[in-house]
């Protein structure tokens, strides 16, 4: 459950940042880099707590997916 509470952590905290990055108004290709890694990494982190919550026996989670619309 510790990694559980770590990854969903670092899940709020990577969300934060990549909606800070798509609010941007000016996205110039630097800050459109900035925010399609931050997405890649949000993405990446939801896989992690995906893939764990499935080896505890429950269900998956698309939070990421609901951000990105």
């Amino acid at each position: 459950e510790e990694e559980l509470e770590r990854l969903e952590r670092e899940f709020a905290i990577q969300s934060q940042i990549t909606e800070a990055a798509r609010r941007s108004k000016k996205l110039k290709k630097q800050r459109k880099t900035s925010y399609l890694n931050a997405l890649k990494k949000l993405q990446d982190i939801e896989n992690g707590i995906n893939e764990y919550r499935v080896r505890s026996g429950k269900k998956p989670t698309q939070r990421a997916s609901l951000i990105i619309e």
